[in-house]
This record gives C-alpha cells, sequence and structure tokens, in this order.
C-alpha cells in the first residue's frame, strides 16, 4: 500500500544540491513526488511510496547531500 508524506527539510539545504540528492535517492528507492525550495530557506519534500521507502527517505534526510547540515525534518 502506497502512503504520501509530506517531510520538511530545516537548516543549510539550499544551494547545495540537496534538491538533486533527494530526486536521486527517491528514485533509487522507488518513491515518486517532488521537492521545492521554499522561501524560508527550508525544503519541501513531496513524497508517494510504500511506508518503508518513505521511512528510508526520511531518515536519509536528517543527512542529505554532502554539503548540507541539516538541524530538523
Amino acid at each position: 500500500m502506497k502512503i504520501h508524506m509530506k517531510i520538511m527539510v530545516k537548516g543549510i539545504v539550499q544551494g547545495v544540491s540537496f534538491r538533486q540528492y533527494t530526486k536521486n535517492k527517491a528514485q533509487e528507492l522507488g518513491i515518486c513526488g517532488f521537492v521545492q525550495n521554499l522561501s524560508t530557506g527550508d525544503v519541501l519534500i513531496h513524497a508517494e511510496g510504500t511506508r518503508e521507502s518513505i521511512q528510508q527517505l526520511v531518515d536519509w534526510c536528517h543527512y542529505g547531500s554532502p554539503r548540507s547540515k541539516v538541524t530538523d525534518v
């Protein structure tokens, strides 16, 4: 069964290729959706997939791209 989740990622997550890395990770996990930069400097992820794959994406978001510095998910 597929679920949909909105994931808010805070920290230094813009200008560090976070969206591209998230897209790559989501494709690897078979997740559909999109990622958007917000004017607050945060990133919002709309993800649809299995509960297990979404949880793996959430876990990954705590680390993110190599140059990001995630403070909250």
